[in-house]
């Protein structure tokens, strides 16, 4: 699926040099305060350069630049958000069985911080005036049970203290 630029006054559709990745909750696009960037996780269209990444694109020229280095592994972001100043993107990527929140820079040389690390599925990110950051949470644990067929209490065979997300939004878990 192709991004789209979509003006709801006149319904004008104007197409972005971007492929969506719409199996994982990357498909999203978060606009830069003053509305001239968008940043967009998909796969460029056309230039030779097919991994799917972290991408701003001009909106007046409808150009896309790539946020991190070739060698930066941002295919593994699972979700991300713009900060309020429009400086970073908070983005967050698996770290073993954990997740961690990073940040990375817009209009600066590449720089990635971690800002924390979380044990939990992160689904969701948006950070407010201040800097306060903001992430849904999700643990996902479940058990195996049998069920007679007969009636009757049901039967723990297992535990699972985290399973995978099946929709992809979620990222990290036990598969």
């Amino acid at each position: 699926a192709q991004y789209y630029r979509f003006w709801p006054e006149t319904g004008r559709l104007q197409g972005l040099p971007l492929l969506s990745d719409n199996l994982t909750v990357r498909f999203l696009a978060r606009a830069l305060p003053g509305g001239k960037e968008a940043i967009v996780f998909g796969t460029p269209m056309g230039n030779g350069d097919s991994r799917p990444g972290l991408f701003a694109v001009d909106l007046a020229s409808n150009g896309v630049r790539r946020l991190a280095p070739a060698n930066y592994h941002d295919e593994a972001i699972r979700t991300f958000a713009v900060s309020r100043d429009g400086e970073s993107i908070l983005a967050t990527k698996p770290a073993d069985a954990m997740v961690r929140v990073v940040s990375i820079p817009t209009n600066r040389p590449f720089q990635e911080r971690t800002l924390f690390t979380a044990t939990s599925n992160i689904r969701q990110l948006d950070s407010g005036p201040d800097g306060t950051i903001y992430a849904t949470l999700a643990d996902r644990p479940a058990d195996l049970i049998r069920l007679s067929a007969s009636g009757g209490s049901p039967e723990r065979i297992a535990s699972f203290p985290q399973v995978a997300d099946i929709g992809g939004g979620g990222g990290g878990g036990v598969s």
